[in-house]
This record gives C-alpha cells, structure tokens and sequence, in this order.
C-alpha cells in the first residue's frame, strides 16, 4: 500500500475512532463515569492499533490486586503517551487533567464528571484535587498523573516530580505505582502530525507504599517515585535532581 494512502487511511480511522467513541463516552459519562472511562480505554487501543504501535508491557503482578484504587505515576515523553497508558494498564483509568479545559463546551462538562480536573492558580485547588481523586480511589480507579508536569523534550533525564501525585497518594493512604514508557518519543515527534509505527516499552515497577514515610514527607515519596521510574527507564541516577530541595522547589 503506498505510504500517502496509508497515512489517510490511518488519519481517518483516528478521526472516526476520536468522535464516535468520544460521543459515547460522554453520553456514557452522564449517568456512568466508570463506564464512559471504558470507552476511553477502547479508544487508546485502537489508536495504537491503527498507529501501528506494538506495546511490550511487563510488570502486571506489580500492580495491587487488593480491590482498591492507586495512584499511577508515569513519565511523559510525548502526545502518544496517553493512548499508550489506556491501552497497556488494565482497569479502570481515571485521568488528572487541566481545569481550563473545562471551558471548551460539552468537552468540559465530561471531564468534570469523570476525571479530575485542577487548576494550580486557583486558591483551594489542593482541596479539589484531593477529594475527587480520594474519592475515585476509593471506588477503585486508578488515577493517573504525570508528575513532570509537562511532556519531557530530553527524556534521558526525567524533570523534577510535582507534589500533585504524592499530596493525593498520601491523603488516599493508598500506594504510588511508578511507570515507564519508553519508545513513544521516537514514534510521535513533536508537531508530528501522524505517529509512526514501531515498539513501545510501558514498564511497571512495585507500588510505593506512602504510609512508611513520615507524614507531609513529600519529598521523600517523590524521591522514591522518581528513583523507581528512573530505575525502570534504565537510568543512572541524576544528581541533578535528587536533591530533596529541588523537588521540593519543583513542588505545585
């Protein structure tokens, strides 16, 4: 098949895909979060499907089988990233997401419902995002955060973790899991129209219990997290950001 048709054929599947599974997922989402977040999982793996992303995942028996929700904390390399997490982590995935996308019509109604929206220049917003996401634990959700904050354009090193993942694993008293994806920057290029195809590694390292650190210690957790990704990436540690006071300046 030539490469021209190939590329449209793919860009309209991943048009198609986004707006019919979208529109359900929103209906879905009126009277079932968990059940439009099933949609959204769908729609991750047939944009890795149609991109012609071949996914390794290894860790599986890492992730907690006790019945409760976690927190998931991943590095981000590129706009791949999230098709990739909803389609290699099994259950039930509930994203932390800007809150200025709450003002995009319809669009901003869902993500109000179903995931967890913040917004770090409002007053109050550790509050919100604590609730929502206690409470979305507590049902069994995973949620999912990328503490970098922002996708990495140099991921051979990992930039400082945010305090948002570790404020949230802490009040649900419920563990980190630390998870790796590599290959996805090399797929998807920045301004990128079109992904290409090939392997992608998503690695989960064993959960990070928060209760073992000395309560408000985020930097401690952070650390920990950060070295666990780092590990999983096949990293050597980065003294450049180990230092306890540059989390905690990287903190918010």
């Amino acid at each position: 098949m030539p490469l021209f048709l190939k590329k449209a054929l793919q860009a309209t599947g991943f048009v198609l895909s986004t707006s019919v599974l979208g529109l359900l997922s929103m209906i879905t989402g009126l009277f079932w979060p968990r059940g439009a977040r099933w949609f959204a999982r769908a729609w991750g793996k047939g944009l890795c499907g149609m991109a012609g992303f071949r996914l390794r995942v290894s860790g599986l028996e890492n992730l907690p089988r006790d019945g409760g929700g976690f927190v998931v904390a991943s590095n981000h390399q590129s706009a791949a990233d999230i098709a990739v997490v909803l389609a290699g982590l099994p259950g039930d995935v509930c994203w932390v997401t800007k809150a200025s996308l709450l003002k995009v019509p319809f669009i901003g109604w869902h993500l109000r419902m179903v995931h967890i929206p913040v917004s770090r220049a409002k007053a109050g917003n550790t509050a919100k995002l604590l609730q929502a996401g206690a409470q979305k634990i507590r049902d069994g959700a995973m949620v999912v955060i990328f503490p970098e904050g922002t996708r990495n354009r140099a991921p051979e090193h990992l930039l400082p973790f945010r305090k948002g993942a570790f404020l949230l694993a802490e009040a649900a008293g419920r563990p980190i899991v630390p998870v790796a994806i590599s290959g996805s920057a090399d797929l998807m290029k920045p301004g990128a129209l079109l992904p290409e195809s090939g392997v992608i590694d998503l690695r989960i390292g064993p959960p990070v219990d928060p209760t073992i650190f000395a309560p408000g210690d985020l930097e401690g957790l952070a650390q920990a997290t950060r070295r666990a990704v780092q590990e999983l990436l096949g990293h050597p540690p980065d003294e450049r950001f180990d230092d306890q006071r540059q989390v905690a300046s990287a903190a918010g």
